[in-house]
């Protein structure tokens, strides 16, 4: 794994977050989940204290500690950009024919009415619960985005990756979708999520310990994704 030059792994993340009052708060972690319960429990920055809830709005990384500090200097300062995630969402889209053909990333939302016995290759079989699932996923072949998450929502597939498991057995409500998009950024971003099981959709991934996150009641969605209404 690369260096950074104070001789730290590229291991840190960029985050912003917001409060309900639309303040927003920058600041980098390696564990972004563990600094936003902090910043919510009134044990991390002193600015946060008494100034929640908070929501990831942005997540950049992962990165060397230096890259991350001069990041975070910059967009401190940088009240355009933060003001541009604001007021800028992700919609949710349920229709093949409203997704993009480019490459990048997406968030796939799906829902699992029972309990479903998984298993993937070199691993000990599972079982996901009966919940609501985000799965983080990348798309750079022929037809982009449009052609993945097109696929997933199709009925009629082989198994093909671990996601194809969860498709079929559940219904798939939507996705988000981000051209030129980052799957790990996703997965970061999604920090207060629990990982159900992990190596799912992570089999090649060096930097997510799984790319399935639960999204169980309580919790809200980071505020750069659009609601996907009343779907779920």
């Amino acid at each position: 794994m690369p260096e950074t030059a104070l001789g730290d792994s590229v291991s840190w993340y960029l985050y912003v977050l917001v409060n309900p009052d639309g303040i927003a708060y920058t600041g980098i972690a390696k564990d972004v989940a563990l600094r936003l319960r902090q910043h919510n429990s009134g044990t991390g920055a002193r600015f946060t204290r008494g100034r929640g809830p908070w929501r990831i709005l942005h997540v950049e990384g992962p990165m060397g500690q230096g890259d991350a500090l001069r990041r975070e200097r910059r967009v401190k300062r940088d009240r355009a950009f933060k003001a541009g995630l604001k007021a800028t969402s992700a919609p949710f889209l349920t229709h093949p024919r409203e997704l993009p053909r480019s490459g990048g990333a997406y968030l796939l939302l799906l829902v699992l009415a029972r309990e479903l016995p998984v298993r993937l290759p070199g691993r000990a079989d599972a079982v996901l619960a009966a919940s609501r699932y985000l799965y983080c996923g990348s798309a750079r072949g022929p037809g982009g985005i449009a052609a993945r998450v097109g696929r997933h929502m199709r009925p009629d597939k082989t198994v093909r990756w671990h996601i194809d498991q969860l498709s079929l057995a559940g219904q798939v409500i939507g996705a988000w979708v981000f051209p030129d998009g980052d799957e790990c950024r996703l997965v970061a971003a999604l920090a207060e999520m629990p990982v159900p099981l992990p190596g799912f959709g992570s089999s090649d991934c060096k930097i997510c310990p799984s790319h399935l996150k639960v999204w169980p009641p309580g919790i809200a969605l980071p505020a750069f994704l659009a609601p996907p209404g009343q779907l779920v």
